[in-house]
């Protein structure tokens, strides 16, 4: 039989491994905990952008990057739900990205171009936030507070050592349109405080969060 290809990353297969068993506990846990209907009150798909810029040092040499542009996508779930708050967690998937310029020089040294190179860092999010909000004919606006935790899965190119786990806080201001009953549009935009730098030389200058959601309110009782 042939081999496989050399390609295989397998410690990304294990980690994918784990990130789908991690998936089914959480999705048991909220299962039990919503048995009765009223823990869980919403879960809102969503997809967006995440800006990011880093801070790059190599011998004491700071090199040029620009900020760059990666993916947010993945789920939220309300719970806890009252009239002006309620508690919300995300999962999903983040992507922090690091463009750098590298010059072009002419024989005497000049500068007379730029080319990029871009680095990928794909993180399985979690986090958890306090959400204070205002409902008024269908519209409700809310701004968001809370801690979340990153784990690495993947990265491309890059070939110094990584922290694999990273963690802080995220502020988040947002509006849901209640489209009917039970049907959410929603839009945030968000801010995440990094603790971690991502590797030695490198540190991460924060990041912004533009997202776009589609939901379903699942508890209809009212506060």
């Amino acid at each position: 039989m042939g081999s496989l290809p050399e390609t295989v990353d397998f410690r990304l297969l294990n980690t994918l491994e784990q990130m789908k068993k991690l998936i089914i506990v959480i999705s048991i846990i909220f299962s039990v905990l919503d048995a009765n209907g009223q823990f869980i009150d919403n879960v809102n798909l969503y997809s967006g952008i995440s800006i990011s810029k880093v801070d790059w040092t190599i011998f004491g040499n700071n090199i040029d990057t620009s900020p760059s542009v990666g993916y947010s996508t993945g789920f939220k779930i309300g719970f806890l739900n009252e009239k002006c708050y309620s508690l919300n967690s995300k999962i999903g998937m983040n992507q922090i990205s690091i463009v750098q310029k590298v010059p072009f020089l002419d024989i005497n040294g000049n500068i007379v171009d730029y080319s990029t190179d871009r680095y990928d860092f794909n993180y399985l999010t979690l986090n958890i936030s306090a959400r204070i909000k205002l409902l008024r004919n269908n519209f409700e606006p809310f701004v968001s507070v809370g801690s979340r935790i990153d784990y690495l899965v993947s990265y491309t190119k890059f070939r110094d050592k990584v922290r694999k786990i990273d963690y802080g806080m995220g502020f988040g201001l947002g509006l849901n349109y209640f489209l009917k009953t039970n049907v959410i549009l929603s839009v945030e935009f968000g801010y995440e405080i990094r603790v971690n730098e991502i590797s030695e030389n490198i540190i991460p200058n924060n990041n912004f969060l533009v997202e776009f959601g589609f939901g379903f309110k699942i508890n209809n009782n009212d506060q």
